[in-house]
């Protein structure tokens, strides 16, 4: 999936319709603040921030049991986005 069709979906998403979400509040210009609080990074995102970063990937694929299995080589970039709300991962190969 590219970047931009995960960004567009993760946006819809936030501005659906009926949204209790404290991001639409704040998007909104709305909200308490304990509202606006609540749509903070927290502790959780901070943990996954921690994975950001380019990795080199290894895929082992198996066609059939018993049959040899062939590795994929590929990268991996992850990265926070949504000003650290949400973890995105990027991967690229030979699958």
């Amino acid at each position: 999936m590219k970047k931009e069709n995960l960004i567009r979906i993760v946006v819809a998403l936030l501005l659906a319709p009926g949204s209790d979400s404290a991001v639409w509040a704040i998007g909104r210009g709305a909200g308490t603040s304990a509202q606006m609080q609540s749509a903070m990074p927290g502790p959780a995102h901070k943990q996954l921030a921690k994975r950001a970063g380019e990795y080199t990937t290894v895929t082992k694929f198996t066609a059939q049991p018993g049959a040899t299995p062939v590795d994929s080589t590929g990268t991996a970039k992850i990265s926070m986005i949504l000003d650290g709300r949400f973890l995105l991962e990027e991967d690229a190969g030979i699958y």
